[in-house]
């Protein structure tokens, strides 16, 4: 995990939806807060009417309550500026070898990823690449890399 972080002050992740099945990354979030305390987690707070987010430290001692989504959501948190984030962890249905990316289609990560464009955006994901996802526009912000459970996958420009 330190070559992985080396150089990361603060890492954005999402909390998983359980009914979704998405990745687990509390033992992820667990890790960095026991290894790496001097990284700062940090989580969103979902905002359907115009689909954007904002930022909020996560700690072990922050409360968190389901949304409407059944998302855990962080309450009474510190609020961070997305332009410190160094990373960014994306859920991800689907994505193929040059990066591009397959979510739920709500746009909230793509308004997000491209507000953060200086953060390195690692997807998360259960399966390998595909070998491209024909629907991928210009706009759609890519990513860097993708963790699935046999190995990290590296994308460049």
């Amino acid at each position: 995990m330190e070559r992985f972080t080396e150089g990361v002050r603060s890492v954005h992740v999402f909390l998983p939806i359980e009914k979704n099945n998405e990745p687990n990354l509390w033992p992820l979030i667990e890790a960095i807060w026991d290894n790496r305390p001097e990284i700062t987690v940090v989580t969103s707070v979902s905002h359907p009417e115009n689909r954007s987010m904002s930022h909020f430290v996560l700690t072990k001692e922050t409360e968190l309550r389901l949304n409407n989504l059944l998302i855990p959501e962080p309450v009474g948190a510190v609020a961070i500026d997305p332009e410190k984030l160094d990373m960014v962890m994306v859920p991800l249905l689907a994505y193929d070898r040059t990066g591009a990316r397959v979510g739920y289609g709500q746009g909230y990560y793509d308004k997000f990823l491209a507000s953060v464009p200086g953060a390195m955006r690692v997807g998360i994901s259960f399966f390998e690449p595909v070998d491209q996802i024909a629907d991928a526009e210009p706009h759609d912000v890519r990513l860097d890399c993708c963790i699935f459970p046999e190995a990290v996958c590296f994308f460049e420009d």
